[in-house]
């Protein structure tokens, strides 16, 4: 009677840890869920009093079915929404990211940036040549204009097609000024929130489509950080 206690006791651990992770990556834990909710059905039915052991191999297997068309029908769900974590290095995006922060990146494909969207990508040619930096080094941006839009920046605010861009997530505006340029064909400008103390379009110039590998969408780490970095 301990031991089925003790076992069940770290079932109900278990399910509430694995309910607080699944806020942070619900797709890949999917597998995981089914599997734990099928261990705990089949403990809970061989020490239910008065069932027949007999039959416990055919629940078992029956349970064992169902888990794995649970898990193969959402498999394409979880190829197609490819997850991948990273951590912030610098403190050009104050406030927004902290130094070592831990966040989802979905890399998605048919993803098509827009404006306000947190990018990590591959740093461009042009910043190559323009920073102390090597190819397989990442950097996590914000996008601020999209190919085609005109984009400036006076007296710390920026323009957008002449237009005042609202930006409530920097802590101070750019000391710098910038532009007017139209954003190239499949391209865009990226700058870190913290504006003085970030390398980005304004240095080097304009983000390439084909050097992005996805959006960064939550923060997982650490537990006092966890929140969302979509658009709301």
């Amino acid at each position: 009677r301990c031991s089925q206690t003790l076992l069940g006791g770290l079932f109900l651990l278990l399910g509430v840890g694995l309910a607080y992770w699944a806020n942070q990556a619900a797709i890949m834990l999917l597998p995981l869920a089914y599997s734990l909710w099928a261990a705990a059905s089949y403990h809970a039915y061989r020490t239910a009093p008065g069932i027949r052991r007999s039959s416990g191999l055919a629940l078992l297997l029956v349970i064992g079915l169902l888990v794995g068309k649970l898990t193969v029908a959402y498999t394409p769900i979880w190829i197609n929404q490819a997850v991948t974590q990273c951590i912030v290095p610098s403190r050009s995006m104050l406030p927004t990211l902290q130094v070592d922060d831990r966040m989802f990146v979905r890399n998605d494909r048919y993803y098509r940036p827009a404006v306000g969207d947190i990018v990590v990508f591959r740093p461009p040619t042009q910043a190559l040549a323009e920073l102390e930096t090597t190819p397989d080094t990442l950097f996590v941006k914000r996008i601020i204009a999209l190919t085609g839009q005109q984009v400036q920046v006076s007296q710390g605010q920026v323009y957008i097609n002449q237009q005042p861009l609202v930006e409530p997530y920097i802590a101070q505006p750019a000391a710098y000024d910038w532009g007017p340029e139209t954003v190239s064909p499949g391209a865009y400008f990226v700058l870190g929130d913290n504006r003085d103390q970030s390398a980005d379009s304004h240095i080097w110039g304009f983000l390439p489509r084909e050097d992005i590998l996805g959006r960064a969408y939550k923060i997982y780490w650490p537990p006092s950080r966890v929140r969302s970095l979509l658009a709301k």
